[in-house]
């Protein structure tokens, strides 16, 4: 029998040794004796004793969550003791943290996230521990969202932000900032962002935070860069006579890599690739008009094209020359197909001992003057744009009119009537033909490759005038100078 401070009375009975008085009041000091009973009679009551019921569960029990240090602040209604209270948080997954005070409070740290806690409180004497206080619930602070991955969209710039969706999460804070720090929040309570495009080149730093009611979680951090600038500044210069294009570009922001190509009309493709702001495309046709263009490379994107310039390639040689020497003046016309990208051509004519004539025009042929007798020449043409000159065409060669006969010297035999004339060989092999002229008219010639020949039956008394001349296959030189000669004498 348990006797309380009020005069309530609790009691059991047992055919045993012992039994369990129930229904006790908390924190309430009992009598407690013991009387036996054979069910006629009971004896006189035993010793008394005095217990103390176990404490009273704490009430009005509050939580407050500190997001930034990730601790719970655990308040409840209870007396000051120099014994202790003990708080307990139980997570989803029976985990279990706690923490004691001698006061009505205490702070639980190290709370893991995205949890919702069953909070309670009970008093502890050192001998018996009290009541367990009625369970409240607390949710943890929201975790951050999981596989945040970026994409960026390289044709117009923008990027597509996603993140796992997170337990407890009332929605979604997503941070953009650049590298000085210019910062623009979006709020959404889907897992995804699509965000417009920003400035080419530019790296940025993604956080994304989710949030409830009473926390906004730590951040989920990535990075990305927008597609690389387009290239700008560029410029395009040919190489004469080396079949190189020089390009060069101003860097641009984001650029990793390069890329520049050269298109013909007809699709064909150049194309180099530098990680500086130069490069050197190869392989240039002649008489081409290409289009230039650089883009710019990162890790995932390819700028815009660079505005395109139009570079003309150096003329190609010039086709079917003709050369066509005038045997009376020793001059040359020359004339030759068109080549595609020139504006003016250059004839010339060089001689085996180095001499040269040229001449120069717009159109499709010239006349050269100023050649020697008796000379073969190499002629070609030459094609230029104004900066670059084309390779020589194709070489004709042509020789000009022998020279005049030199050191002309005649014998007259009066007996035979013969006449014998000589003179000095040209360099040229050629033919020479020797004409003896009478004062009526009547010309007596011979001809041949050596230095001398003979002309018969003249009369005597008569005055010859005598000449020689070379003739090669294409042409007849000039006569020499006149001797005259009186048959019957010796000159």
């Amino acid at each position: 029998m348990a006797k309380g401070d009020d005069g309530t009375v609790h009691s059991c009975n047992s055919l045993g040794m012992a039994c369990v008085i129930r229904s006790l009041k908390c924190s309430t000091n009992y009598t407690v004796s013991v009387i036996s009973s054979n069910f006629m009679c009971n004896s006189s009551e035993s010793e008394v004793i005095s217990i103390e019921t176990a404490y009273c569960p704490p009430e009005n029990l509050t939580t407050s969550l500190d997001c930034a240090a990730n601790e719970a602040l655990i308040s409840w209604q209870g007396a000051p003791s120099l014994n202790s209270y003990t708080a307990t948080m139980t997570d989803t997954g029976d985990g279990l943290l706690s923490c004691s005070s001698t006061k009505q409070s205490c702070k639980v740290s190290n709370l893991k996230c995205g949890q919702l806690y069953t909070v309670t409180v009970r008093y502890h004497d050192g001998n018996c521990p009290g009541l367990t206080s009625k369970a409240i619930y607390m949710h943890s602070v929201p975790c951050g969202p999981a596989n945040v991955t970026t994409s960026v969209d390289c044709a117009s710039g923008g990027v597509n932000v996603s993140w796992g969706a997170q337990r407890n999460a009332e929605g979604y804070i997503t941070m953009i900032s650049d590298s000085n720090q210019q910062k623009t929040v979006y709020n959404t309570t889907e897992p995804q962002l699509s965000i417009p495009s920003k400035n080419c080149g530019q790296e940025y730093t993604v956080k994304v935070m989710s949030f409830n009611r009473s926390c906004v979680s730590f951040p989920s951090q990535v990075k990305f860069k927008e597609a690389p600038c387009q290239p700008t500044n560029m410029t395009a210069t040919k190489n004469c006579g080396q079949n190189i294009v020089e390009v060069t570009w101003q860097a641009s922001l984001g650029a990793k890599n390069y890329s520049a190509a050269a298109i013909d009309g007809s699709g064909q493709r150049l194309e180099c690739a530098s990680n500086g702001t130069s490069c050197r495309l190869s392989g240039v046709v002649c008489g081409r008009n290409y289009s230039i263009s650089v883009v710019a490379v990162d890790d995932m994107c390819t700028s815009k094209r660079s505005l395109p310039v139009q570079l003309l390639s150096e003329p190609c040689s010039p086709s079917e020359l003709t050369a066509s020497v005038n045997c009376t003046n020793n001059s040359a016309k020359l004339s030759w197909s068109s080549s595609l990208n020139a504006v003016s051509y250059t004839g010339i004519a060089v001689s085996s001992d180095g001499h040269n004539v040229s001449c120069s025009t717009q159109g499709l042929g010239c006349q050269m003057e100023g050649l020697r007798c008796g000379t073969s020449y190499t002629f070609t043409v030459s094609a230029t744009d104004g900066g670059c000159q084309s390779l020589n065409s194709k070489s004709v060669i042509k020789t000009t009119a022998p020279c005049p006969v030199q050191s002309v010297s005649n014998t007259l035999n009066c007996t035979t009537n013969t006449m014998s004339i000589s003179w000095s060989p040209g360099s040229m092999p050629v033919n020479y033909s020797a004409t003896v002229l009478s004062p009526n008219g009547t010309a007596l010639s011979c001809t041949t490759e050596a230095s001398s020949c003979s002309v018969g039956t003249l009369q005597c008394g008569q005055r010859y005038t005598v000449t020689v001349k070379a003739v090669s296959s294409t042409c007849e030189g000039p006569s020499s100078v006149p001797t005259i000669v009186n048959s019957g004498e010796r000159l």
